[in-house]
C-alpha cells in the first residue's frame, strides 16, 4: 500500500462526490435528526465552491489511484483577543475509507 496525498482541484470533483456521499450518509447514520440527507445538488454546489475559492481547503488520499480519503479543513485567525496564536487550523470534515486504516496499521506495524 502507497499512499499519497494531494490539494483537490476543481477536475477532482466527480471523484470527490461519491465518497462525500458515503461521509454524509454515515453522519446522517449516526444521528438523522442533526444531520441532513446528502442531496446532491447542494453537495455539488458546496463542493465547488469550496474548490473554486479554497476555503474550506481538500485534500485527498489515494492509494495507487484510488481514492480512500478526504479531509477539509481551514486556517484562520482567532475571533478573539486572548490567544497567542497568530493563526489555527481546524479540521471540518475527514473521511476514510472502511479497512484503510486497518491495512495502514497492518503494514506498517
Amino acid at each position: 500500500m502507497t499512499i499519497s496525498i494531494r490539494k483537490a482541484t476543481l477536475d477532482d470533483l466527480p471523484t470527490i462526490l461519491p465518497l462525500w456521499k458515503k461521509q454524509t450518509d454515515y453522519h446522517h447514520e449516526l444521528d438523522p435528526t442533526y444531520y441532513q440527507t446528502y442531496n446532491s445538488k447542494e453537495e455539488t454546489t458546496y463542493l465547488t465552491d469550496a474548490l473554486k475559492k479554497q476555503k474550506p481547503l481538500i485534500f485527498l488520499a489515494f492509494d495507487k489511484n484510488q481514492i480512500i480519503g478526504l479531509v477539509t479543513f481551514q486556517i484562520d485567525k482567532p475571533s478573539y483577543e486572548d490567544t497567542n496564536f497568530a493563526v489555527f487550523g481546524e479540521i471540518l470534515e475527514l473521511y476514510v475509507e472502511k479497512n484503510t486504516v486497518v491495512r495502514v496499521l497492518a503494514n506498517n506495524f
